[in-house]
């Protein structure tokens, strides 16, 4: 009988054990799961100080395909959007302008800014200079569309219909250039916010600062001639 007892204290502890153990929250063992490779990588992320590399350092953590593929796809102009902005700091401004030369030596003046974190799909919206041409452009981190995708650019001041025209194999969407596309330009001046709508799901709500682009724009503008 005192066996069976002592038995039945042993289960009956086991058992509320079991209860409180189920009913505590469990810190997932989340790096038991993860390569040495994945969580070297992970770690040396942290140290990125820039939003958009930052989170650029962890996709291709997590799936280091996606360089290998944006490599093959991507063009000249995708690249050194995507290298400018990967070296933004904590202190340079929304619209980040720089000078550059491209591959055939000729000086490029591009304007940058990351989407916001609130859109559905990261991106980087330029404005840039190049032999004398004013291109406006979003590009992304994977491939998104091909043709011509119909849009609506909107500001907190105005609405601005458009077609804009996917190149690099779908990772950049491009306005119009010439006059027409400097023309749309001007129509964001003075606006604080740029957001896009259109019928794809993936783009729409894709937003980005405006802030003091009047100011940032004067060198551009000077080099193109407009």
């Amino acid at each position: 009988m005192k066996n069976k007892l002592s038995i039945g204290v042993v289960a009956i502890s086991l058992i509320s054990m079991g209860s409180w153990a189920a009913g505590k929250p469990q810190k997932p063992e989340i790096s038991m799961a993860l390569s040495p490779d994945i969580q070297l990588a992970l770690s040396a992320c942290r140290d990125q100080p820039s939003p958009l590399p930052r989170l650029q350092c962890y996709d291709q953590a997590w799936h280091p395909e996606i360089k290998a593929i944006s490599k093959d796809k991507a063009d000249e102009t995708w690249r050194q959007i995507m290298a400018q902005e990967q070296q933004r700091t904590s202190d340079d401004p929304p619209l980040m302008l720089r000078e550059l030369k491209n591959t055939s030596g000729q000086p490029v003046l591009m304007i940058t800014t990351p989407s916001l974190e609130h859109s559905f799909t990261r991106a980087i919206l330029a404005v840039s200079c190049v032999e004398n041409i004013t291109r406006m452009q979003i590009v992304f981190y994977q491939l998104q569309g091909s043709g011509e995708s119909a849009l609506t650019l909107r500001t907190d001041r105005n609405d601005i219909n458009s077609r804009w025209f996917w190149r690099s194999s779908g990772y950049r969407l491009e306005s119009s250039r010439g006059l027409s596309g400097i023309a749309e330009i001007q129509q964001l001046i003075g606006g604080t916010t740029l957001t896009i709508l259109t019928g794809k799901e993936t783009l729409n709500g894709l937003s980005f600062r405006l802030n003091n682009l009047q100011t940032t724009l004067q060198p551009l503008r000077k080099a193109c001639h407009w």
